[in-house]
């Protein structure tokens, strides 16, 4: 629940090797559901208990609520995969990561990762500039806190992989340095 209407989610998943993009907005009497901008659903209430979830969606077709659907499912997070459980049947989603993810080895200072999930909302320093050891680079404002992120030795700033408002994720790579 919020109260600043109308919110927007959108959401990134993979079944059956095929990229699916769900976007969800908010209104007053629920949410607006998109399916590949292709699948139109009004969801019309909501109840959540543990992971039990029950959907009552309205499929829409030229702007009328038709084909209503009853869902009672089981929603498991078992990150990076959603696996929902419906009429004795699995469908695994594998979630879409925003960013690509980079391994980063041990001794690797030259690629920052985000220490947990937040919302950038500073960046510090300009693109080429020189840096120094421990110099602050970016903000991250996470559980209404904000969370400065340091350069781990001096070198120069190559590119920040996000911007003033990206919602990164842990793990997120943040900032390349040479």
């Amino acid at each position: 629940w919020q109260n600043a209407l109308p919110t927007s989610h959108t959401w990134h998943y993979c079944w059956h090797d095929t990229k699916h993009t769900i976007i969800a907005v908010a209104h007053d009497t629920g949410w607006a559901i998109s399916l590949d901008a292709t699948q139109h659903y009004q969801l019309a209430a909501w109840l959540y208990t543990d992971n039990r979830m029950q959907l009552r969606l309205h499929k829409v077709m030229d702007s009328v609520a038709q084909n209503e659907y009853v869902i009672d499912a089981v929603v498991l997070d078992n990150n990076p995969e959603l696996l929902i459980l419906w009429q004795n049947q699995c469908y695994p989603l594998h979630r879409i990561p925003r960013f690509k993810p980079i391994e980063k080895t041990a001794g690797d200072d030259n690629h920052l990762l985000a220490p947990m999930p937040g919302k950038i909302i500073a960046l510090l320093c300009d693109i080429g500039q020189a840096i120094v050891a421990n110099q602050p680079l970016l903000i991250i404002e996470a559980m209404k806190m904000e969370h400065t992120i340091r350069a781990p030795k001096a070198g120069i700033l190559k590119r920040y992989l996000g911007d003033v408002g990206s919602i990164v994720n842990e793990s997120d790579l943040l900032v390349d340095l040479e």
